[in-house]
């Protein structure tokens, strides 16, 4: 597949991605969402296409989710929740990772868990002032944001390892 097919379908999952990000199945009182496999959606050209493919789609969701966001309160909030909290989808875009018979789940997965550790950073940074009495700040931010984003997690694992879905996955990948 030539460069331009694959910007075609970068900017495509970008879109998409977005698009998915704005149909929200489950959302926290405090902010965070349980989306249609947006983290997912941003995760794929990385993976299909590599690094550079990769860093170029997860900073153009990561700009738009920032230019239509709701809730900024600080630039630093803003870079760990809009910025890190997304670009860090890139990681399937190893080629360790991609070579791996289940890249895309390893890929995702370690996505996933670098967005819980910059959106905690900001929870604790930012709001750690909602924490509930009983709790710990640290352990709460880590519960909170950890709750949303594992539940799209898992909800996208199950997806992507539906036979039919896999299949037509790895066609994409020719």
């Amino acid at each position: 597949m030539n460069k331009v097919n694959k910007l075609v379908i970068s900017a495509a999952c970008v879109a998409l991605a977005f698009l998915a990000s704005k149909i929200k199945l489950f959302e926290l009182p405090l902010g965070g969402s349980v989306t249609l496999v947006s983290m997912l959606i941003i995760t794929l050209p990385a993976y299909f296409y590599g690094l550079k493919f990769g860093i170029f789609s997860t900073i153009c969701f990561s700009l738009l989710k920032f230019i239509f966001a709701g809730n900024i309160y600080h630039p630093v909030q803003a870079l760990l929740d809009y910025g890190f909290a997304y670009v860090c989808f890139f990681v399937a875009g190893f080629d360790s990772i991609r070579k791996n018979k289940n890249g895309l789940t390893i890929g995702y997965v370690l996505g996933c868990l670098l967005r819980v550790i910059f959106s905690a950073m900001s929870g604790y940074i930012f709001f750690k002032e909602y924490t509930p009495e009983a709790w710990n700040p640290i352990i709460y931010v880590f519960v909170y944001n950890g709750a949303y984003i594992f539940s799209e997690m898992i909800i996208s694992i199950i997806i992507i390892n539906i036979p039919f879905v896999k299949q037509n996955l790895k066609k994409l990948l020719t």
